[in-house]
């Protein structure tokens, strides 16, 4: 084959291949759709394979030298990762991150959903008699509410707060884990979670302890719940586009849905640091409940501004 043939067969394809690679720069992979990406992949290994052709039969040739710089740019586009710097952690979690969390609010929604709808009804039915405590909640975690004549939570903090906080980060990492259940086993983990803490609070709620527990719970609790919703949200997503993959195959759909979802849970992480870091000094300390409860608001005010971040219009759906 002539230089002059090999070129007029494959210079459409060289020139959509390039064209892509443009966009790519020019648009960001954030703003590429996946069609335009597994295009660019399938034209990489046609233009590879010509770029081999073209070294073989006309080295050194003006035709080898401009398929030697496209396929080079295409295999930066694939395989070239930016380094990891201070900037590009805070727009991760200044900007990536809430943008993602507020595109998936309907998944955010269910989750907390879910779980206060099952809260409501373990302290209702806890509230109604205390022993239907036990349909709820394991013994030890009973045990470690120690209730006094006075109508008072003496509370066993130190067995408590360990408790609380072991299960809640078991209980954020099983949300998003058991999304590939298509959901089901985040919708059980949710339901199974607000059980505890509606029957708990009703528990403290009877004995006249509302405004310790409260303090107790609160400060952290915020904090570790927002975690969880997130997780939640996360294991939804993925159940949800396992369900429903649309355009795409359900393994290219959940590839896509996990990694959005493993952006959510780079969020819930710190979270929990957070929360077992205000666990550890702000809830055992001697501050009055009232300056507990008004801290704990504050973190919710936090949480409100942060998520803001992500409210730009072009991000929500």
């Amino acid at each position: 084959m002539t230089e002059d043939r090999f070129i007029h067969m494959h210079s459409n394809t060289w020139k959509q291949f390039e064209d892509i690679l443009n966009t790519i720069q020019k648009k960001g992979y954030e703003k590429t759709s996946f069609s335009m990406l597994r295009t660019l992949d399938y034209l990489y290994r046609q233009v590879s394979g010509h770029l081999a052709y073209a070294q073989t039969f006309f080295p050194d040739s003006e035709v080898y030298h401009y398929l030697n710089n496209i396929v080079s740019r295409g295999h930066n586009c694939f395989y070239t990762r930016k380094k990891n710097s201070i900037g590009s952690i805070l727009f991760f979690y200044l900007k990536d991150v809430p943008r993602t969390l507020i595109s998936n609010w309907r998944f955010f929604a269910i989750s907390c959903a879910l779980f206060l709808m099952a809260s409501l009804f373990s302290f209702a039915y806890t509230w109604q008699d205390t022993k239907n405590a036990y349909v709820f909640l394991p013994e030890q975690i009973i045990e470690g509410l120690q209730i006094k004549e006075q109508g008072n939570t003496g509370w066993n903090h130190p067995i408590m707060s360990g408790i609380i906080m072991t299960n809640n980060i078991r209980v954020a990492l099983l949300a998003f884990a058991y999304g590939i259940s298509i959901g089901i086993g985040t919708i059980y983990i949710l339901l199974q979670n607000g059980f505890i803490l509606g029957s708990l609070s009703a528990l403290a709620m009877k004995q006249g302890a509302a405004l310790v527990y409260w303090s107790l719970i609160l400060p952290h609790g915020i904090i570790e719940l927002c975690a969880i919703f997130i997780s939640g949200a996360a294991g939804l997503k993925i159940g949800y586009r396992l369900l429903r993959p649309g355009q795409y195959s359900r393994k290219d759909a959940l590839v896509i849905a996990g990694k959005e979802a493993l952006k959510l849970m780079g969020l819930v992480v710190p979270m929990l640091i957070i929360a077992g870091i205000i666990e550890g000094f702000i809830t055992p300390s001697s501050f009055s409940p009232y300056s507990k409860l008004a801290f704990a608001g504050f973190t919710f005010l936090l949480l409100l501004a942060y998520l803001s971040l992500g409210c730009t219009k072009k991000h929500v759906s």
